[in-house]
Order: C-alpha cells, then structure tokens, then sequence
C-alpha cells in the first residue's frame, strides 16, 4: 500500500484501488447470487461463493508468488490478464445458462410464502 504524509512523522496508508474493486467485485456477486439461488438454498449458496472466493484469492496469490520467482513481475500481470480474460469468456459462454436458471426462478412458486388457516 502507498504511505501518505499526513503531519509530519505520520504515516498512513491509503486506500488500495484494488482493494475496493474487490469489494465492489464481491457486492456483485452476492447480489447476483440472491438474485438467482431459492430462498432455501441463500444461505449455503453465500457460504459457497465465500469459500470460493477465498480460496480462489489464496491460491491466485500463491501463483503469483511462483511466477513473479521464476519469470518475473511483467509475467505474473500477464497471467492475471489472461486469467480475467478467460473469467470474462468463461461469464460469457454461461449467460444463456443463466438467464435460463432465473426464468425458472421467476415462474417457480415461492417457497416463502405460507399458507395457513
């Protein structure tokens, strides 16, 4: 992180652009996935995409750590480039599937409702 002179003999750091588009990047995700999973799957399917993302953001960094020591820092932004691009194919090709799983949603009855006397 970069260190900013507040006063003299104080440091802080500011905040990271990449810091904040990851969590911009998990907002998206959550709200996607409350958007598409039933009501009574919500709370495993947020469980799910926790474990994946962290675990995903674990082993990116220790990949990168490999390729930074073997091939230099240039080769480890060329990996994440083409790891975001093969993301962004991979989030293409999956739209029909997608829109097929919330017209399903849409025209499924609601599980939250209940009906009593």
């Amino acid at each position: 992180p970069r260190q900013v002179q507040v006063d003299e003999g104080t440091a802080a750091t500011a905040p990271d652009l990449g810091q904040g588009l990851t969590a911009y990047l998990r907002f998206l995700q959550q709200a996607l996935l409350d958007h598409l999973a039933p009501a009574h799957r919500l709370n495993e399917a947020q469980a799910f995409l926790s474990a994946a993302t962290t675990t995903g953001a674990a082993a990116g960094t220790a990949i990168a750590g490999f390729v930074i020591d073997g091939w230099g820092l240039t080769a480890s932004f060329g990996g994440a480039a083409a790891g975001a691009a093969l993301a962004a194919a991979i989030a293409l090709a999956s739209q029909s599937h997608w829109r097929a799983a919330a017209e399903r949603l849409a025209t499924a009855p609601s599980s939250d409702s209940v009906s009593g006397p």
